[in-house]
């Protein structure tokens, strides 16, 4: 399939003369500002990010597509940039928030695009599947993000905006669904040997895949607590001392334990080596939670990480592997 939008649209690419006449005409740069070099941002999934440098600054430069970034052949909805531009602009109020997040700089509504300020080249914090410690601090430092998020007070006008229910349910569709299909096309043996007769054995319980279900439909509930709806390594960034919140496309109003069994799961993944009570000390009021649902949500992440679309940089063994999504699955069926 074509990876350009219509033409009554400005597609994001790394033409510096293109993307120069669209700044300048947008009077996001100066009419005298040169483009240096543009370079992508990452290796997000879902959106065209690239990082511009110019002769006078840095800046990213984020467009949603009809279609998701990293696999073409999915659909996505196009507008999903309007919630994450609603997101920023809702975060900004918060001081600790703003703090952890980058600027939003400028909107082109029209043609999806999101100018944010340059966290610098660091990068995410995937390098925690390798062994890379996560510190107490930094626990602490996205545990007390969560917290401030989830108490975010919203007007009806934003509850309606940020419901983001397209999204939602493409979500939802590969995490508590798309794995556990019996013929999903994903050949999990070309990730690791066998791995494909270990999903199987998932697949066919039955009282697991109900257990999933039942928490894929809490899932699609609305609630009152604004999530950022992806929060895992992949969405942090570390730079010297500081660490920031990234990617909130997701983002959408829920149980807040959700975004907590995100969390959780990917501690449970990487090598952090953080147990449970330490895990959400941080996080003030942690005992008002349904933990049960937290601990549910973490075993479904987990497998929907080694056994679905959206894997991981794993190095691991099928061993490995294996004892990850036992422990998945006792997570998911003991709560």
């Amino acid at each position: 399939m074509s990876t350009r939008l219509d033409s009554k649209y400005f597609t994001l690419d790394e033409n510096i003369l293109t993307l120069e006449e669209y700044l300048r005409a947008k009077q996001w740069i100066d009419t005298e500002e040169k483009i240096l070099q543009i370079e992508r941002a990452g290796e997000g999934n879902m959106n065209c990010t690239f990082r511009v440098y110019t002769d006078a600054a840095s800046f990213i430069l984020k467009q949603s597509r009809p279609w998701v970034e990293k696999y073409p052949s999915i659909m996505a909805p196009f507008d999903r940039i309007y919630s994450e531009h609603l997101y920023y602009t809702i975060c900004s109020s918060q001081p600790l928030l703003q703090r952890m997040m980058p600027k939003c700089l400028r909107f082109d509504k029209n043609n999806r695009i999101l100018m944010l300020s340059d966290l610098g080249r660091e990068g995410d914090c995937l390098s925690l599947y390798q062994g890379e410690e996560l510190s107490y601090s930094n626990t602490n430092k996205l545990l007390l993000y969560l917290h401030t998020l989830h108490r975010i007070k919203l007007d009806n006008d934003n509850k309606k905006a940020l419901l983001n229910q397209e999204m939602k349910d493409l979500n939802h569709f590969h995490i508590f669904d798309f794995p556990l299909q019996n013929e999903n096309g994903l050949n999990l043996d070309t990730f690791t040997p066998g791995l494909e007769d270990v999903a199987q054995s998932l697949k066919n319980d039955l009282s697991y895949v109900a257990r999933v279900k039942e928490c894929g439909k809490i899932y699609l509930e609305n609630g009152d607590h604004l999530l950022h709806g992806d929060f895992y390594p992949g969405s942090w960034i570390k730079k010297e001392k500081d660490l920031y919140v990234i990617d909130p496309e997701f983002c959408f109003l829920g149980a807040r334990e959700f975004d907590l069994g995100v969390f959780h799961a990917h501690l449970c993944i990487s090598r952090a080596h953080i147990s449970k009570e330490v895990c959400f000390d941080a996080y003030e009021g942690f005992q008002d939670l349904d933990m049960r649902l937290v601990y549910c949500f973490s075993g479904i992440e987990v497998m929907r990480r080694l056994i679905g679309v959206a894997q991981l940089p794993l190095d691991y063994s099928l061993e490995q592997k294996s004892r990850l999504l036992e422990g998945a699955k006792k997570l998911v069926l003991d709560a």
